[in-house]
Order: C-alpha cells, then sequence, then structure tokens
C-alpha cells in the first residue's frame, strides 16, 4: 500500500505468491546412470590393470631381474591382447638374436682361428671342468703336451704361409686321434698343443702317444732345414695319472701339465722325434 502525504491510502497492491516445490537434481534415473558410469569406469580399470599394467609390471621386473643375474631368457606370459602379444613375441624373437650372437661370439672366442680347435683359454676351462669330474669318478687322467720339432726353421724354410698350412694339418690329425678316444685337443701356443684323456689304461695312453707320432709321420711334410729328419716330426712329453692318484689331493692339472712340459723338454733333448711317457 501506497500513502500520500495526508496518510490516505493511494495505492494498493494485491501480490499473490503460488507454492512450488524446488527442482530435484539427483532422481533415480540420474542416479542409475552415475551408478552404472562407476561401475563401468571399475570395469575399465580393472580390464586395463589386468591386461595391460599388470602385464608391463611383471614384464619390466623379469627384465630387471634377467640384467641383474646377466642371463636373458624368452618371456612367458600369455596375453589375449594382440597388441601385448606382439610386443611379447617380439621381445623374445630379439632376446633369441641376442643369445645366438652370445653363443657365436662365445664359440669364436674359445677357437683357434688358425687351427680351428680349442685355444689355450678354453682348454684351460675345459680341463678344469673335466678334472672335477674325474676325481668324482675316480677316473685316469692323462695329458699330453708336444709341438714340432724345429719348427723355426721350418717357418724360415718354407715361409709361414707354409708353416700355417702344417699346422692346420698336425691340427687335424691331432683333432682325430682325440676324438677316436674320447679326448680334448687344442692349441697351446706357437707350434704347441695340448691333449687330455680320461678313462684310459697306461698301455692305452702309451699307445696313442706312439699314434700321434706316427700319424704326423703320415703326414709326410717335407722339413728339409731339420736336423732331425727329411719330413716334420713332432716331440711329445706324456704324464698318467692313476685313479688313485686323481682321488688325491696330492695332484692337481697344473701340476700334470708342467711335468708333461718337463717330459717334453727331456723329449728334445734326447734326440726329437719321440714322445718320453711319466706315471704316476
Amino acid at each position: 500500500m501506497i500513502l500520500d502525504v495526508n496518510g490516505n491510502p493511494l495505492l494498493a497492491l494485491n501480490i499473490k505468491h503460488h507454492h512450488q516445490t524446488l527442482p530435484v537434481l539427483f532422481d533415480h534415473y540420474l542416479k542409475l546412470i552415475l551408478l552404472m558410469f562407476f561401475v563401468m569406469s571399475l570395469l575399465g580399470f580393472y580390464i586395463v590393470n589386468r591386461y595391460f599394467i599388470e602385464p608391463l609390471i611383471n614384464g619390466a621386473s623379469a627384465i630387471n631381474s634377467m640384467l641383474v643375474k646377466n642371463d636373458l631368457q624368452p618371456l612367458r606370459f600369455t596375453n589375449q591382447f594382440l597388441e601385448m602379444r606382439v610386443l611379447i613375441s617380439g621381445f623374445n624373437a630379439l632376446i633369441k638374436q641376442v643369445k645366438d650372437q652370445n653363443f657365436k661370439l662365445e664359440k669364436i672366442s674359445k677357437i683357434d682361428g688358425l687351427t680351428q680347435i680349442y685355444n689355450r683359454r678354453a682348454f684351460d676351462e675345459i680341463i678344469a671342468a673335466q678334472w672335477g669330474q674325474a676325481q668324482q669318478q675316480k677316473s685316469t687322467f692323462a695329458v699330453i703336451l708336444l709341438d714340432v720339432d724345429h719348427f723355426k726353421n721350418y717357418n724360415d724354410f718354407y715361409g709361414h704361409q707354409g708353416g700355417d698350412t702344417a699346422l692346420q694339418l698336425l691340427a687335424d690329425k691331432l683333432k682325430q686321434i682325440a676324438k677316436l678316444n674320447t679326448g680334448t685337443v687344442a692349441r697351446y701356443g706357437g707350434e704347441e698343443f695340448i691333449l687330455f684323456f680320461k678313462q684310459l689304461s697306461y698301455e692305452e695312453f702309451v699307445n696313442i702317444s706312439q699314434q700321434l707320432l706316427l700319424a704326423v709321420n703320415e703326414l709326410n711334410l717335407p722339413h728339409e732345414a731339420s736336423p732331425v729328419r727329411e719330413y716334420l716330426t713332432i716331440s711329445a712329453g706324456c704324464v698318467f695319472a692313476t685313479k688313485e692318484t686323481v682321488a688325491s689331493d696330492n695332484i692337481s692339472t697344473q701340476l700334470l701339465i708342467k711335468e708333461a712340459d718337463e717330459m717334453l723338454y727331456e723329449a728334445k733333448n734326447s734326440g726329437r722325434n719321440k714322445a718320453l711317457t711319466k706315471a704316476h
């Protein structure tokens, strides 16, 4: 109501207000939609975690463990998703390639480039392992150390290429004899070669040492610069250890090789082209 200056009513307004409820923000449909969204989010998180995140974490952990142990192995995780299968297959293919290359490099590092038999490094590893087996098996053990008689004269007369060819032919013969008698042969250095055998009797071992001399003679390689023979010859020092000696703590491969070297020195000083044997 509006009044004039005298206090009399001048204008009266009648305002009516109709009561109305506030709009509902969260009705049943919206709640259902939100619930479904929450459930789908959980399901999506589970799927991503189960089939992507967990395999990646496990794979990373497995790879880290391999690196720590320096032992690369294929991953063996199964996964239904193409992307993960492709990733795992690619990694395994890479591991196979690396292992193949490492195997080739390891093999190359243990093989003498000229003669294609074991080098000294490989021989040292093999004889150490075989010595341990011989002690467990209570086996005999025998070593032969040999070299070419007057090889320097041979190189000077026929040239280094001729010397290399002679060493290759000699290595092939030694490899054949070692293989026939379940032995191992290696180039020990320069014109020196070394062999070892297990499970032989003393008589068999002496026979093998003589076979070596005959096999080299049968090569019939001319050696006009040799004061020993007109063809290539070798001298050898041989050491044989019985089962009882091998089983004791009084001997080692180092001692056997040292004694073989001493016998080789004696063979050279007593005319060459011979194999001298010592038995324990």
